[in-house]
């Protein structure tokens, strides 16, 4: 969610270049919106924990997150500032009347008002933009990009998904494995459309610790407006948080479509709990851990609560489906290139590259 002068100024400055630059990607990254690319529409069975980040005045989604307890959402920290357009340094922290939770919806904008929780508080971790960190030739590092969001109210249209304890995490995760990614981005990466659940699986490729990278060329992938939206490690009933969407890879040749990269949800789970103000327990020591479906989730019988807690509470919500499947990247960053730009255009991305290669 960056500013809106900024967004202008960037549109402005795309409207003004050769014409290798086509009107197609200025409205997109004017737009500040981009795809699961290569996902399908999500289910109301498929929402999970999943949650869009809105406008309260229009109630259209920014960035995507994920409920991890009833009073409590994580997301990217850079859904909830305004950075530089050249420097990616901060000049301004949202506050919190400026953003809602709409829960529950697979299309954000057609939700009622029992669907919509007021955000109270905004806690951003204080490493972010972690920009003295080195990175690796794919972009792994460390940005700190993840933030929470306090609750107005607890949120009983969708699930809560636990996050696992770092080491339980990392020896679930394998290379191949199949994760699941969604979020309200466009859904082609044209940007032609966008506001609706989506949700795709995609493989695990590694992680640092920190920060993990998931897909790759020809498969799904996360894009604008996916951003701190979640990527789930699913096994039958089960569905745990394992990250968080950030961005795009540092050494992408395309926008979206090579590849994401993902806040380590389970390494900054202590950290959550430590400034939740006792809404947050912590991360779950047990492999066990499903969304369960609520109210507009519309899910019949909730799967069970991580870290031996009570197992999620069925809702009457249409229509009915077991709430204990997950199918979904959370968000999408704009890259540091662009497929078939001129050189001019990719000069000009290349420079405001801590800035685009956002997937907010």
């Amino acid at each position: 969610m960056e500013n809106q002068l900024v967004r202008a100024a960037i549109v402005g400055v795309l409207g003004a270049m050769s014409a290798g630059c086509g009107g197609a990607e200025a409205e997109r990254v004017d737009a500040n919106r981009a795809p699961i690319i290569d996902g399908r529409p999500a289910t109301a069975g498929e929402l999970f924990g999943t949650v869009a980040i809105t406008d309260p005045m229009t109630g259209e989604p920014s960035c995507t997150g994920t409920l991890i307890a009833p009073s409590v959402v994580v997301t990217a920290a850079h859904c909830v500032v305004e950075q530089d357009a050249m420097t990616g340094a901060i000049t301004r922290e949202f506050t919190a009347d400026e953003l809602d939770i709409t829960a529950g919806e697979l299309t954000p904008v057609n939700a009622t008002a029992d669907n919509i929780w007021p955000v109270v508080q905004i806690v951003r971790h204080p490493g972010y933009p972690g920009d003295g960190n080195p990175k690796d030739s794919e972009g792994l590092g460390q940005e700190d990009d993840i933030a929470m969001l306090i609750l107005d109210g607890q949120v009983d249209a969708v699930g809560v998904v636990p996050i696992p304890a770092p080491g339980s995490a990392g020896a679930m995760l394998t290379a191949g494995q199949t994760l699941t990614i969604s979020g309200y981005g466009n859904r082609d990466e044209a940007g032609n459309a966008f506001g609706d659940l989506y949700i795709a699986e995609t493989p695990f490729v590694r992680s640092n610790g920190n920060e993990l990278l998931a897909g790759g060329t020809g498969n799904p992938d996360t894009c604008q407006g996916d951003s701190g939206g979640p990527i789930y490690a699913v096994n039958g009933s089960d569905v745990l948080l394992v990250g968080s969407t950030a961005r795009g890879r540092e050494d992408a040749q395309a926008t979206c479509g090579e590849g994401g990269i993902y806040t380590f949800a389970p390494a900054y789970a202590q950290w959550l709990a430590d400034n939740s103000n006792g809404q947050y327990d912590g991360p779950s020591n047990s492999g066990a851990g499903a969304a369960g479906g609520a109210g507009g989730a519309g899910g019949s019988g909730g799967g069970n609560a991580g870290n031996g807690g009570t197992a999620g509470s069925g809702g009457s919500g249409p229509p009915p489906s077991s709430g204990g499947e997950s199918d979904d990247d959370g968000g999408c960053s704009v890259r540091g290139t662009s497929r078939g730009g001129s050189p001019g255009w990719i000069g000009l991305v290349l420079a405001l590259g801590v800035f685009l290669r956002r997937r907010s």
